[in-house]
């Protein structure tokens, strides 16, 4: 081994160490400087792009969150949906987005699964492989793996997110910790539809509250997106700023939907101009083909309203779920129209699917109800209701 001073090129003929000291010093100043210059840019984007959001959010129906101080996660070990036992504490290293969905939800759970994928999909490829979804089943009575897996694969999750179920005992322990209500309430599942954002150490950051709205489901995702992005170092995601018009679809006028199956692109009216019993619905529900051949004898009977049934697209996993299912039925007597972006139903005031409405010629709302009613139930509220 060379051990002589004299070969380090700091003391080679002709090299003068002190020439380089300024530039050197220079060039460290100015890029410690360069990097406070950037961090206070980015803190300031920061801060404008939260204002600008927090404007946005105000005008909406959506909850803009609760900060949540970046508490520990309560951790808890659970099965999935393929009956993996696994634990919240094992995602570390990713943004987790926990979401408490019952297993048989046909209210705000659709809405929430798919505000969680759509967010999802709005990350760059690189950025969707650093998020996790997982939702516990808030469910008391329907805990079984098929149970959560049947939801899974109705609402387009599998692959994308894990489902975790156990005894009505082990999920009570898990809605405790996050203060999850749970509840049976006139045979119906009544929770809290939370929503929380766990950063990559484990840490909960925001807590949010689906909305039982279907024409805020993008909007949802978006805000979603949004906070994710910012618990990602170095994200690649460009994200466009929020937005939101108030709909201003109403039934007191006709609204022209798409007919599904159509060839030429026609469409349907509903609303104000001619009594109708109008159906909204969506493809995952148990017994949907079922419901529809019902509708269509209904239907085929002379003298009743003219029937329009209304895909709601906010809720399904994607355009062509119900079209699928109408593939194994015979062609119906009546149009199934998609309503994409859910403003109709809003305008409805659906707060489940399915649900039926009568509605007068000037589109009055004259009855409606809440799940599927066989036809001889539907004449008879039509007998009561409806006058030609």
């Amino acid at each position: 081994m060379n051990t002589n001073v004299n070969a380090h090129p700091d003391n080679a003929p002709g090299f003068n160490w002190k020439a380089w000291v300024g530039p050197v010093l220079l060039t460290t100043a100015m890029i410690a400087v360069s990097g406070v210059a950037l961090s206070w840019r980015n803190a300031r984007d920061r801060a404008i792009q939260a204002a600008n959001q927090a404007a946005v959010l105000a005008q909406s129906p959506v909850d803009p969150g609760t900060n949540l101080d970046g508490k520990p996660a309560p951790n808890f070990s659970l099965v999935n949906q393929l009956g993996q036992r696994m634990s919240l504490s094992q995602f570390r290293g990713k943004v987790v987005v926990l979401a408490f969905i019952d297993s048989e939800c046909t209210t705000i759970c659709p809405l929430t699964s798919n505000a969680m994928l759509d967010a999802v999909k709005m990350l760059s490829p690189t950025d969707r492989q650093r998020v996790q979804l997982v939702a516990v089943n808030a469910n008391p009575t329907a805990t079984s793996l098929s149970d959560v897996m049947n939801y899974t694969k109705d609402h387009g999750m599998a692959g994308k997110w894990d489902f975790f179920t156990g005894s009505t005992a082990q999920l009570a322990s898990v809605w405790k910790k996050y203060s999850i209500y749970s509840q049976i309430v006139k045979g119906q599942i009544d929770h809290t539809p939370a929503l929380y954002v766990i950063d990559s150490k484990g840490r909960e950051q925001k807590l949010y509250l689906s909305t039982m709205q279907y024409a805020t489901e993008n909007l949802q995702a978006s805000v979603l997106a949004h906070e994710v992005v910012q618990l990602l170092p170095d994200s690649t995601s460009t994200l466009p700023p929020l937005s939101y018009q108030a709909s201003t679809v109403t039934n007191h006028e006709p609204i022209a939907l798409p007919v599904y199956g159509s060839a030429n692109g026609s469409k349907v009216s509903v609303g104000a101009g001619t009594s109708r019993v109008l159906v909204f619905l969506a493809s995952w529900q148990s017994g949907i083909r079922k419901e529809l051949l019902q509708l269509d004898e209904f239907a085929k009977e002379p003298g009743h309203p003219p029937v329009v049934a209304i895909d709601v697209g906010p809720t399904e996993p994607n355009k062509a779920a119900l079209g699928r299912v109408l593939n194994t039925l015979p062609k119906l007597s009546f149009p199934i129209a998609y309503d994409a972006n859910g403003e109709v139903a809003d305008a409805y005031h659906v707060q489940d699917l399915s649900w039926i409405t009568l509605t007068s010629s000037n589109a009055t709302i004259l009855w409606h109800h809440d799940g599927f009613v066989p036809p001889v139930a539907l004449e008879k509220a039509m007998n009561h209701y409806w006058r030609p």
